[in-house]
């Protein structure tokens, strides 16, 4: 039971009712839009049940006041068209989302709506180079479908949304016909921090050659059509984003991991309380061994940092001649940790650890492959113990006239060394660098090769 104070305060109270949905009765909606007075609107209308022309029936002749609109699977006959912006000035925020639809209509065509700054479409076909994208803070374009945007509807976004902060935009496939600008200008873009792509190459490539964003955090891009091209115009984002990400700790990690069918590179950095991603690339294609040779030449080299990494070899790993993999490492600017699993064959691994580098071949004075290697994890229950042996023999008596390498730390995980071999590694190695043991890691795991700095 209310008090009848209580009861009159709610119902004199207009922005109590100011968040309408669907869901509700009509008779609540019709009673909300009432007591609400002149208030802003916060419209959600879902087009899950048989209410929805009547609800938008009522909540459209109110456009004037909306402030916020969530539209999903409307029809489009129920969505507003041709909005003029002195009909929808209080608008901040809009979502509209429309799954398998191919409607040639577009809701909200018309001129620019003076306060939109939110704008979320999924499947919808939106006039691009109409008023209604122009001035945005925050953009997002989903298209899974059929639906496309061409690169001079990119043009248009990157034109008329100089305040952008945020863009995201997912495309499968495509334009049928491709015409880029004949004369485009680099636009500078310093209040953009995210970027999201999921894009055909072309329309990636045209973005990024054409934006300039000082202040961008967090970067992510995923490529189906991979080209030299877009591998080229990356960098200047991995230099940036990190430097420009306000929340990016002491530590930073590059992880390099290939999926089933894609080649990922990230970029997570420590923050104090959490860990997170700020730079991702996610490459559709199977060319592992070209874009991990690519990264390593060309980004890590381009940090004026020393790096450490981490590197799982398992049975995906791409080179598979020695002179391949010595060809590889010597690329590294360091690794500090090499894993193993049992389904990599670590014999012209060994091989090419056992072998001092020739004189002209030292780096920074080290006379061998991954001299600053700090730990090795074999996983495997079967291994070439007697090629472990020469390269730990070989690694400790190091080379005339030089520091021996870093004595390392041997784990060893599902196998039972024979006693003659175990006593040779700890005489090597010292007792409390020969680790025995079970452990949960996954034999299978990845390959992947994992920088920080």
């Amino acid at each position: 039971m209310v008090s009848k104070g209580w009861h009159l305060m709610i119902e004199y109270t207009p922005w109590l009712w100011t968040y309408l949905g669907s869901y509700d009765d009509l008779s609540i909606t019709t009673k909300a839009l009432s007591l609400s007075k002149t208030a802003p609107l916060c419209i959600r209308c879902a087009g899950l049940h048989s209410a929805i022309r009547s609800f938008m029936d009522l909540v459209n002749p109110h456009i004037k006041r909306w402030r916020k609109a969530v539209l999903v699977d409307v029809p489009y006959n129920l969505l507003p068209n041709e909005v003029q912006p002195q009909e929808a000035p209080l608008l901040e925020s809009l979502v509209v989302v429309k799954n398998y639809s191919n409607s040639l209509q577009s809701p909200f065509a018309g001129g620019p709506l003076p306060r939109l700054r939110y704008l979320y479409c999924k499947g919808v076909t939106l006039p691009w180079n109409r008023g209604l994208l122009s001035g945005l803070s925050s953009l997002t374009i989903d298209h899974r479908t059929t639906h496309v945007i061409t690169t001079l509807d990119l043009a248009h976004i990157l034109i008329n949304n100089p305040l952008l902060t945020t863009l995201r935009i997912g495309q499968r496939h495509s334009p049928s016909e491709e015409t880029e600008p004949d004369t485009f200008p680099i636009l500078h873009r310093p209040h953009l921090k995210t970027i999201e792509l999921d894009l055909p190459g072309s329309l990636s490539d045209f973005l990024l050659r054409h934006v300039s964003t000082p202040a961008c955090s967090r970067f992510s891009y995923i490529v189906y059509d991979c080209r030299e091209s877009s591998l080229e115009h990356i960098i200047p984002f991995f230099l940036a984003t990190p430097r420009a990400n306000p929340h990016s700790g002491p530590r930073r990690r590059v992880w390099i991991i290939p999926d089933d069918d894609t080649f990922d590179l990230r970029v997570t950095c420590d923050g104090e309380h959490f860990t997170h991603s700020i730079f991702s690339l996610s490459f559709r294609c199977e060319e592992f061994a070209r874009l991990l040779t690519w990264v390593v030449d060309r980004l890590l080299p381009s940090r004026n940092v020393e790096f450490a990494a981490t590197l799982w070899l398992s049975a995906r790993f791409p080179f598979e001649e020695e002179t391949e993999l010595r060809g590889f490492l010597r690329k590294l600017p360091r690794a500090t940790n090499v894993y193993i699993s049992d389904e990599y064959q670590p014999e012209a691994l060994f091989n090419i650890l056992s072998a001092a580098l020739e004189d002209g071949e030292a780096v920074n004075g080290d006379r061998f492959l991954l001299q600053g290697m700090e730990e090795m994890m074999i996983v495997a229950l079967e291994c070439d113990w007697d090629g472990c042996l020469r390269m730990l023999e070989a690694r400790a008596r190091g080379a005339e006239g030089t520091l021996l390498p870093q004595v390392l730390k041997l784990r060893i995980i599902e196998s039972e060394l024979d006693g003659d071999v175990k006593q040779r590694i700890i005489d090597l190695l010292g007792q409390g660098n020969l680790i025995e043991g079970d452990s949960d890691i996954e034999s299978d795991s990845n390959s992947e090769l994992s920088v920080e700095y």
